[in-house]
């Protein structure tokens, strides 16, 4: 088993990193991408739980996978869906489909409904 380690350092070699250069570790894991990871428990230096969210910076502020909102940009396979965000059987949280629907059967909407229009099967 591994884990993933967040350092802030500035080096070419991650060999040459120092273990004070530590921010934050990953639980123990068996994945390959870190992507995978981040629903899991990440700990500081010391060992204590820490609460990271991590974003796309290129979605903008606001964009977090398992929010319960549909964020098309994250809405691909290597996010999981949006954590399951955008279709009515996997969302959970309190904002699952609210003011999405904005078209139906082709035709705009004039007002904004609920619904998942950006499921992907």
């Amino acid at each position: 088993e591994k884990e993933w380690r967040f350092f802030l350092a500035d080096h070419s070699n991650p060999c040459n990193i120092l273990q004070t250069e530590l921010l934050a570790k990953s639980t123990k894991s068996n994945n390959y991408q870190i992507q995978n990871n981040f629903d899991d428990l990440w700990l500081s230096k010391e060992g204590k739980p820490l609460n990271i969210d991590f974003i796309r910076v290129d979605t903008g502020c606001g964009a977090i996978v398992g929010d319960g909102i549909c964020d098309e940009d994250l809405n691909t396979l290597a996010f999981d869906w949006d954590g399951g965000d955008c279709c009515a059987v996997t969302c959970q949280g309190l904002d699952c489909g609210l003011n999405t629907a904005k078209a139906a059967f082709g035709t705009n909407l004039t007002l904004i409904g609920d619904g998942y229009q950006k499921c992907k099967d």
